[in-house]
């Protein structure tokens, strides 16, 4: 064999090697057992997964098995961009069990769950609201700062909305007044989130069930346990002691007034780090049969 033959072997070689080096690599699967779309290409069956990958079901459910494990189903008439460490999803409803942290973002919200049995349910059903279910497990939700705005324990869900002022937005909680090593704690009876509370007037609502108005103080460190710094503009006493029943009587007669009193919606339970949020129905979509797909096609398994 010539030099210039095996010359022009070993650039073929090295062209192949760097090419192949070059490729993505491929983060999962994509099936169903029909049409969808994956970055605006007509697919049937299955198609492999990239990073950035956009998939669009059509009349039927889409799986996403990643190679981390993790599982996510997105409902008929849904839109997402799969990355390895999220699905961001952008139209419909979404079902994820996650292997690690993975998560899923929606309208600038970071949903992830806690722990390896958890279960979640994300769905984009009104404009500008998210709605979180916990099937199993619990569920956490942060803001696109990264600030605490939720936890879900199993068997809970909640419609958040991301208020147009975000984060300077102001906070309305409610809960049981506490106080720990000096400090004004407060666990949000909605939203399940613990905020440390400063201003005036709380020493004389220790152990009393309170409504609060207030804005999150900028780069205030929370005290242990806690999310963040609230100083309060508005308090109410809503009963006295936390367990009565007339304490959580009140609580529901006082929360349209004193919402309307603080410039917020009457529907709007409580508001944290500019989100708001309300008690929606548990898993309606899964128990509507939304992500039951059809069996998987012998082609893409």
């Amino acid at each position: 064999m010539s030099v210039q033959v095996r010359s022009l072997i070993a650039l073929i070689l090295a062209g192949t090697v760097s090419v192949l080096m070059c490729a993505p690599a491929s983060i999962g699967i994509a099936k169903a057992n029909g049409a969808f779309s994956v970055d605006q290409a007509g697919v049937y069956g299955n198609s492999t997964l990239f990073e950035g990958t956009a998939v669009e079901t059509g009349k039927v459910v889409s799986e996403l098995h990643l190679q981390s494990g993790t599982e996510v189903i997105l409902a008929a008439g849904s839109r997402g961009k799969v990355y390895r460490d999220r699905v961001v999803l952008e139209k419909g409803a979404s079902q994820l069990k996650a292997v690690g942290k993975y998560g899923v973002d929606a309208l600038g919200l970071h949903v992830t769950p806690l722990g390896s049995s958890s279960t979640i349910q994300v769905a984009l059903n009104q404009p500008n609201r998210v709605q979180v279910s916990a099937l199993t497990g619990s569920v956490q939700v942060a803001n696109s700062q990264g600030v605490l705005v939720a936890t879900l324990t199993s068997g809970r869900a909640l419609d958040l909305d991301p208020q147009a002022a975000g984060g300077a937005a102001a906070s309305h909680l409610t809960g049981c007044l506490q106080k720990k090593n000096d400090k004004y704690i407060l666990t949000d009876e909605t939203t399940n989130v613990t905020v440390e509370l400063q201003g005036a007037g709380l020493k004389d609502e220790v152990g009393n069930h309170i409504e609060i108005t207030g804005a999150t103080i900028p780069g205030a460190m929370p005290a242990k346990g806690t999310s963040q710094v609230i100083s309060v503009g508005n308090l109410n006493r809503l009963g006295k002691g936390c367990s009565s029943k007339a304490g959580a009587a009140a609580a529901a007669a006082a929360g349209a007034g004193g919402a309307a009193a603080a410039g917020i919606s009457a529907t709007t339970v409580a508001v944290v780090a500019g989100v708001g949020a309300t008690a929606a129905a548990v898993g309606g979509l899964a128990a509507a049969g939304t992500f039951s797909a059809a069996k998987t096609p012998a082609s893409a398994q």
